[in-house]
């Protein structure tokens, strides 16, 4: 292909491709690709939302926050947002043994949940329940309506005789929180039910035509190496979304990682099937992403216009050929980027896009370069920042996830991309935990994928490791 000229050449290292994480993303809502399971999470009611990491949980998490819901067709529905959850448990679980009981961290996150709704209560609240929503906020730092003179007056006193702490009650469970210094909330003898509060709140939304959606985002960071803590915390979590379901007027979402997910029991995950909204990418959607993510910079301004379909979307040929050559590795451009990207469960994640643009901008931008032709990038190029993001991404299995490492790092030692698994059990270090678990979690994370191959009559059950991971190999 000859080589487009433009009209108003500029520098490579002005182009801004956003942000990985979707907190900090600048570009998300001028490049956000339309998904159709936020209509699922809401209009049917689908409260769990499982991932790969970089599957857009997060985008969407922000894009409801932000009032999407409003937008697309929920008016009555007040998106409540916890973006880190883990600091309102740990106001709560303080006692550490605490963290394994699945019924105490159950009661953690109704708690966490009577938060926020107690926040949406109409003014209409029976002054019981107002006072109830105002102990349960303060237990937890979060804001209060300013008391009066005479109120505080009344809480310091009630203190002496109540003590500082706050009884909460869900279910089976019973949690103290300590109430800050000069908070609104009154301590007593009597726990606070939570049960009995959400269903007070829920009774009063219904009569007010209001819902409220909890959203908490995050859930992964909560006590992120330590396996069995964080097994507890999700199972805990589930049996809390399932607590609160059956009312009609609140709801409460959890964004998942698919991995951590997996690692709860079938029975859990068969109570859940008809509330789970399983995120995916198909390749189209995800180029999508990619061009959107260059097409949003000023110099491209005219250029997109002209790319974008009456639908709406964009001209994924027309709009590769900005970025790249027809052929990259002997592969149209489409097929290798796919290729080279997806992990072992078959899915490619907008947050590797994001990434690709970064590594391939730095592999070709100097500040003093300015760009007059297109496609922007070599094959050269693009092969270099696809090196370096496969390097990342299996750094990302040894020493964020952690998951084990042992075996990983032997692998890429050994070049080893496809075998059985009677053929590697000496690579596995028992001390990381057993040998069969170790396995599923890769198989969770996408590390390893499961294949058949034959052999004539012979059938093989093999392991293989995606390129996503394998293609640093070659260049260790």
């Amino acid at each position: 292909m000859s080589r487009q000229v433009l009209t108003s050449p500029f520098r490579l290292a002005d182009l801004r491709f956003g942000d990985e994480e979707a907190e900090g993303d600048e570009l998300l809502d001028k490049t956000y690709v339309h998904r159709p399971h936020v209509e699922a999470i809401l209009g049917q009611k689908r409260p769990v939302v499982v991932g790969d990491r970089g599957s857009g949980k997060s985008a969407i998490f922000r894009r409801l926050a932000a009032g999407a819901a409003s937008a697309d067709g929920h008016p009555h529905v007040g998106i409540l947002p916890v973006a880190k959850p883990y600091n309102l448990l740990h106001k709560i679980m303080v006692d550490e043994p605490a963290w394994l009981d699945t019924d105490k961290i159950c009661a953690a996150w109704l708690v966490v949940v009577a938060s926020m709704v107690a926040s949406a209560l109409p003014a209409s609240a029976p002054k019981e329940l107002r006072r109830d929503a105002v102990g349960i906020r303060a237990a937890l730092g979060l804001s209060v309506p300013p008391a009066s003179f005479p109120s505080r007056a009344f809480h310091a006193v009630a203190r002496l005789f109540g003590g500082t702490t706050l009884r909460l009650t869900a279910g089976p469970a019973q949690v103290e929180v300590t109430l800050p210094s000069g908070s609104g909330g009154r301590p007593g003898k009597a726990p606070v039910d939570v049960d009995r509060f959400l269903d007070e709140a829920n009774s009063l939304l219904g009569e007010s035509g209001l819902r409220a959606v909890v959203m908490a985002d995050q859930i992964d960071e909560i006590a992120k190496w330590n396996r069995d803590k964080q097994k507890a915390v999700v199972r805990g979590l589930l049996q809390a979304v399932r607590d609160v379901h059956p009312r009609e007027h609140i709801q409460f979402v959890v964004f998942l990682r698919t991995d951590l997910y997996a690692r709860c029991e079938v029975e859990e995950k068969t109570k859940l099937v008809s509330k789970t909204v399983t995120l995916t990418w198909e390749e189209e959607d995800w180029l999508q992403v990619l061009v959107r993510r260059v097409l949003a910079n000023e110099p491209f301004q005219r250029l997109a216009s002209r790319l974008l379909s009456a639908d709406g979307s964009t001209d994924i040929p027309g709009a590769l050929q900005v970025l790249f050559p027809p052929e990259i590795e002997g592969q149209p451009a489409d097929r290798w980027l796919i290729d080279s990207l997806h992990n072992g469960n078959g899915s490619v994640s907008p947050r590797l896009a994001v990434n690709l643009l970064f590594l391939v901008g730095q592999q070709a931008a100097r500040p003093t370069d300015r760009v007059s032709t297109l496609p922007l990038f070599s094959a050269d190029e693009a092969g270099q920042a696809m090196t370096k993001l496969s390097d990342l991404s299996f750094d990302e299995v040894v020493s964020d996830f952690k998951v084990a490492p042992s075996f990983v790092l032997s692998c890429r030692a050994g070049k080893l991309e496809t075998f059985a698994k009677n053929d590697v059990q000496e690579l596995f270090n028992e001390a990381e935990g057993d040998k069969e678990e170790q396995v599923l979690l890769l198989e969770r994370l996408g590390f390893l994928e499961r294949i058949v191959r034959e052999r004539g009559p012979v059938r093989e059950s093999l392991f293989q490791i995606p390129r996503l991971y394998t293609r640093c190999w070659d260049h260790a």
